[in-house]
């Protein structure tokens, strides 16, 4: 009988290792215990793996950092997606997942009180992904702070690890400030708190490196706040009197730990990424990392919006490495200047010009709520000067070495010059020496045409750059720097008289020559440029048809009836000014028609047809020609009114409009129309003028002025 006992076996034995690690399922683990009552030789199986201390693979995992075991297959339950945890914990709801991990409400039957249980996401998971779970249990485990969610215990859930914290049934910060901004004090107030729980964090070495408002956790009311008996809950209070908690660490690791991140990896989310982080550079995301995170956490909550968010993630982290955030001011005009001094020195491009730890931010936090003067200030002219080059280094070495290029052409122009000469004298000495000369020449001609080409092209590079960058990096004014107009135009003029001398051009110059014309206008400097608006135009005169209406070509041709214009009025004809700005907005109708340009550039380029119009109108009315004014002065009101009604009311577009229908009627009088047609056109625009509300300044001012015209002209009729 002993033989027989030792010799006996059950199909069901091999099931005492899932019932030990919990990975059986409540309905099978039943079924199992009510076979084991009767089965002896389930009862010693079962007894044989609890001295042997069997364990699940990921507790093997968590104590040696590796395990040779091969993850188990998921039961029916976690294929139905329910989480298999110990019999002890009752699952209840599903309250949210994110990159790596789900969150179950659980109740726990033993101590009987509800928690919150987060498992791996999937029904599987690899020895990385078990690790990284491992590794936020472990420093949780570390934090002991109101403001972090507490870790209770760690379990196994179907022979997975799993975490047990405490319950948070507040929403989110990201649903509680969706569509809301905070008012100063209640912003600052719960930026401070949040301060004070990752300084904590940071103390014990922890970094959390995914900081943002899904994160946090609205807790309850804290002890000794009433609510007023409100109905609404968090949404009628505010934050005002609720604990907020960080949460999800699953991203953090300890300072200075580089083995949970590979070099270029990037972990977080990009609009609440530091530069750094941006950038892929993992061994430079240390704690003041959060504190930027922290900053632009504070910058939503003012203004309703991250200070840099788009549609394609690698722009935004472009925008996040490269670009400064918008003054919060800008966004929210009455926000206080101290505070906001404060959200910027958070959102620093260089870690060393943050605060140099979260505990130092809530310091000044508490100072500019208690009233006190704040360490935070805005930083001056010499510090945005050096963060612009830093921001901006293609054009800031561009102009330097424009600067030197420039000086060090001017040298070897005369060094050459001075060449020349010398070689000329020498031509009769010999025949030899002359065509040694002739070589020399050839060379250093070839030497100019190079220099010329190089100057011109970094010019044109610096011009264009400018002129795309804003208007802080606009072209300055001849006033302001009228050595650099005396510099540009001269490395135009140098170009212009060595490829294109006695202004024949070719149509690869056109566009050079342009603005060649242009910057001697612009500057008003004395010299004649009647030889290169002539060749220019016969240039345009002979070009093919094909290659005069290719887009590149009309954008050119758009430019020279602007200088052209520009040019006669200057000289008193304005008749011939009109004509050009005419031709200047039937170009740009011309490029509506024949090429898709996609919807904010047909805007754009319809804008400035209507423009055209309105100049030539203006420049009509100074030579008499009254009615070609009012004919296109009417079309240009028309488009006007159908552009606006499509993009929306503006006030400097309706002032535009305005002072055309101004002109229209004054055309029309002139050329002898004092009709009731002239008085409807004066009592629209009066009625265009009192159906809106003009914002305080400027604008409001010239509305008025635009109204007293309109008053003044129909009393006259």
């Amino acid at each position: 009988m002993a033989t027989e006992a030792a010799g006996a076996s059950c199909e069901q034995s091999v099931l005492a290792v899932s019932y030990l690690d919990g990975s059986l399922g409540d309905e099978r683990s039943e079924a199992f215990e009510s076979h084991l009552s009767a089965c002896e030789v389930c009862q010693r199986a079962l007894s044989l793996g609890i001295e042997a201390g069997i364990q699940p693979d990921w507790l093997e995992l968590a104590r040696t950092g590796s395990s040779s075991s091969v993850l188990r297959e998921p039961s029916a339950a976690e294929v139905a997606g329910v989480p298999v945890l110990p019999m002890r914990y009752r699952v209840q709801r599903r309250l949210g997942q994110g990159g790596m991990g789900v969150v179950w409400e659980c109740y726990d039957e033993v101590v009987q009180r509800a928690v919150a249980v987060k498992v791996l996401r999937g029904t599987s998971a690899t020895a990385d992904e078990v690790r990284r779970f491992l590794q936020e249990a472990t420093l949780l485990g570390r934090l002991n702070h109101r403001g972090i969610v507490r870790v209770i215990e760690v379990i196994s859930a179907g022979g997975l690890p799993a975490l047990v914290m405490e319950l948070v049934r507040g929403p989110a910060l990201s649903d509680f400030i969706r569509d809301r901004t905070l008012s100063d004090r209640e912003a600052a107030a719960a930026v401070a708190d949040l301060a004070s729980a990752l300084q904590h964090a940071h103390l014990q070495g922890v970094v959390h490196r995914d900081l943002k408002p899904s994160n946090i956790l609205l807790g309850e009311l804290l002890p000794g706040v009433n609510d007023g008996g409100s109905s609404e809950g968090s949404e009628a209070r505010g934050l005002q009197g609720r604990q907020l908690l960080i949460s999800d660490f699953g991203l953090a690791r300890l300072s200075g730990d580089q083995t949970m991140t590979q070099a270029g990896q990037l972990l977080g989310t990009p609009s609440w990424m530091s530069p750094e982080q941006a950038a892929g550079n993992g061994a430079k995301v240390t704690a003041a990392s959060d504190i930027y995170s922290l900053g632009v956490i504070l910058y939503q909550m003012l203004t309703g919006r991250v200070p840099f968010m788009t549609d394609d993630p690698v722009t935004t982290l472009a925008l996040v490495r490269f670009e400064p955030p918008a003054a919060p001011r800008m966004l929210q005009p009455g926000l206080s200047r101290d505070l906001e001094s404060i959200c910027l020195k958070c959102l620093s491009k260089d870690p060393r010009d943050r605060y140099g730890s979260a505990g130092a931010l809530e310091l000044d936090l508490r100072a500019f709520l208690a009233g006190r003067p704040v360490q935070a200030r805005p930083p001056g002219l010499l510090l945005q000067l050096w963060r612009w080059s830093h921001r901006n280094p293609a054009v800031a070495i561009l102009l330097s070495a424009l600067m030197i290029f420039l000086g060090g052409f001017a040298i070897w122009a005369e060094f050459a010059a001075r060449r020349e000469r010398d070689l000329s004298r020498r031509a009769n000495d010999a025949k030899l020496a002359v065509e040694s000369k002739s070589r020399d020449i050839e060379r250093q001609n070839e030497e100019i045409e190079r220099q010329l080409t190089s100057a011109v092209e970094l010019m044109e590079q610096l011009v264009l750059i400018m002129l795309s960058n804003g208007p802080q990096s606009n072209l300055p004014s001849p006033e302001s720097n009228p050595d650099f107009y005396r510099r540009a135009t001269q490395v135009y003029r140098n170009y212009l008289d060595h490829f294109a001398a006695g202004c024949e051009l070719q149509p690869q110059h056109l566009s050079l020559a342009v603005r060649y014309v242009w910057l001697v206008q612009r500057s008003g400097a004395d010299e004649i440029v009647d030889c290169w608006i002539r060749g220019i135009a016969e240039c345009f005169e002979g070009m093919p048809e094909a290659v005069r209406l290719e887009p590149e070509q009309i954008a050119v041709e758009i430019r020279y009836m602007e200088v052209i214009a520009d040019h006669r009025a200057r000289r008193g004809d304005h008749g011939g000014a009109g004509d050009a700005w005419k031709r200047s907005a039937e170009l740009h109708g011309q490029l509506l028609k024949d090429h898709n340009l996609g919807p904010s550039a047909t805007q754009v380029k319809r804008s400035l047809m209507y423009v055209g119009y309105g100049n030539a109108a203006i420049e009509w009315m100074q030579a008499r020609r009254y009615s070609d004014a009012a004919n296109v002065l009417q079309l240009a009101c028309a488009g006007q009114r159908e552009l606006m009604s499509e993009v929306g009311w503006q006030p400097a577009e309706e002032l535009r409009l305005l002072f055309w229908t101004v002109v229209q009627v004054d055309a029309r009088v002139l050329s002898g129309d004092r009709g009731e047609a002239v008085r409807e056109l004066l009592q629209s625009g009066l009625d265009r003028l009192n159906g809106h509300e003009w914002p305080e300044g400027p604008l409001k001012e010239e509305a008025a002025r635009t109204r007293k015209g309109f008053e003044d002209r129909l009393q006259g009729l």
